[in-house]
């Protein structure tokens, strides 16, 4: 079988960027043997997840199924400080290699089960879905039903656009300079702290969702870290937009358009934080039926145009806040029970990642740090 690409899926065409990993730890030694053989069930249930990606032509991509996904497994040693490290088997998103791979690694009391999913593949939702039909295959449960017809996001675009690449998509090219180095910061935020300041941004006559809170506060905290564009400071989060558009919660594949928020060079040390709040929210609510479009348009444009390799030079300049509180880990039982714990890997410099904690949330923010 082969699968079209639909317009969102070729922004991350990219060697060795933009892939999904989690890994899960189990206080028991969970079976590589077991799990190989329910992803073989799987694959044979669900095809698009043992695609690999075929270049067609310098302007067309499609990913073509029948391929085994690698289970590996090793054992780490007692000693390593930095096991967490050393627990994924990246995926490349390269030409007919695998998009999805395993690795199994056994410690003293356990086991880590790390997973690399291309983003070619799908979105954070299609790796769920992927997940939640392996735990389904694992315990002989009927799986979820996923739609891989991505003609849907296709039939979007609507031929030329007169809209500029970075107001239709949030995207420049060339992409944005790599910082010399990076420093992971961690920020708490407790449930009590989250409301009051939802109280406080009501009362200024703003509704808005802890995600919204959480972005303003970083925004207040870290502009100043981020290089600006066009001499504006850039904020911007993911929204899955399956339910705006109607093309089902299960559509297996990249559905999310950036909503981007933009404030002048010193704007964000004059203003209140209801009013910073309120111009996010703005933004999120503005990724519509309309705006939608012309994104995939633009994006489709620009293969049409410059083929498929001008892609890799496409980036998103500014802060970006991906939330993955919601992530239901106590569900992840792949064959020894609820993971007691999970890390995530391959972070790109400017990201604040959203996770849940104890009481409340924890951000991991990779905060560039560039040459002076």
């Amino acid at each position: 079988m082969r699968i079209e690409l639909a317009p969102m899926d070729y922004y991350f065409y990219r060697p060795n960027l933009y892939t999904i990993q989690f890994a899960f730890e189990y206080d028991t030694k969970i079976s590589s043997q077991r799990l190989s053989d329910a992803i073989k069930e799987l694959i044979l249930r669900m095809p698009v997840i043992g695609s690999r990606l075929v270049k067609v032509s310098e302007f067309r991509l499609i990913l073509e199924t029948g391929y085994n996904i690698p289970v590996r497994e090793q054992n780490l040693i007692a000693s390593s400080s930095n096991e967490a490290e050393n627990i994924f088997d990246s995926v490349s998103n390269a030409e007919g290699e695998p998009l999805i791979k395993v690795l199994v690694s056994h410690k003293k009391n356990g086991s880590y089960v790390g997973l690399s999913f291309s983003h070619l593949l799908g979105d954070g939702a299609a790796f769920f879905m992927f997940l939640e039909n392996l735990v389904r295959t694992l315990a002989q449960k009927p799986l979820t039903q996923v739609s891989i017809d991505r003609s849907k996001l296709i039939a979007f675009t609507k031929g030329d656009s007169e809209v500029g690449l970075f107001e239709s998509t949030g995207y420049v090219q060339p992409r944005p300079q790599n910082p010399a180095q990076v420093h992971v910061e961690h920020i708490y935020y407790s449930h009590g702290e989250l409301n009051r300041l939802k109280v406080e941004v009501k009362d200024a006559g703003c509704v808005a969702s802890t995600n919204d809170i959480m972005m303003a506060d970083l925004a207040k905290r870290f502009h100043k870290s981020i290089p600006k564009f066009e001499n504006q400071f850039i904020l911007r989060c993911p929204v899955d937009y399956r339910k705006t558009i109607g093309i089902g919660s299960n559509y297996f594949g990249n559905a999310v358009r950036d909503a981007v928020t933009i404030f002048g060079p010193e704007e964000l040390e004059k203003m209140n934080f209801a009013s910073v709040v309120s111009r996010i929210r703005q933004s999120i609510t503005a990724v519509n039926e309309r705006s939608i479009g012309q994104s995939l348009t633009a994006l489709d444009l620009l293969r049409r145009k410059e083929g498929v390799d001008s892609f890799q030079e496409l980036g998103c300049p500014g802060m970006l806040v991906s939330n993955l509180s919601k992530f239901p880990i106590s569900k992840i039982d792949l064959g020894g029970g609820a993971p007691k714990g999970f890390h995530h890997a391959s972070m790109n410099p400017r990201l604040a990642l959203v996770l849940p904690h104890s009481d409340g949330y924890v951000v991991k923010f990779k905060k560039p740090i560039f040459e002076s």
